[in-house]
């Protein structure tokens, strides 16, 4: 198998680590990300809603990569979605172990919050 060497990868999980904690986090760093910026200014919109949309787009956008590059794996009718919802699993638990390893970015808390979305729960109960 051709797999990066196990310092490698350490070091590639430390700079994925570092960029986004440089990217949500404006305060301890000097010169934050645009979306730092922001946070620092709404820190309760970003925090709730943007963080979580960014999660979601590198998982979209990770998937649409798979698809496009297998797309006759994916597309089997016996084994394709079946391998995707694999992949796709592997994927949340990857992104969750490297950039949210406490789920405070799970789940979109802006829309969770609101008044509407708590009617809507106890409707759905």
């Amino acid at each position: 198998e051709n797999r990066l060497p196990q310092s490698s990868r350490q070091s590639l999980i430390l700079s994925l680590q570092d960029l986004w904690s440089k990217h949500i986090d404006p305060v301890q760093h000097r010169r934050p990300s645009a979306l730092g910026q922001r946070l620092a200014k709404e820190p309760e919109s970003g925090i709730s809603f943007l963080i979580p949309v960014q999660l979601l787009s590198i998982k979209c956008g990770v998937e649409m990569v798979f698809r496009k590059q297998y797309p006759q794996t994916f597309a089997d009718v016996h084994s394709g979605e079946k391998l995707m919802q694999l992949v796709l699993e592997q994927l949340n638990i990857l992104v969750m172990n490297l950039f949210d390893p406490d789920c405070a970015h799970a789940s979109f808390g802006a829309f969770d919050s609101s008044i509407e979305a708590m009617k809507l729960r106890r409707k759905l109960r």
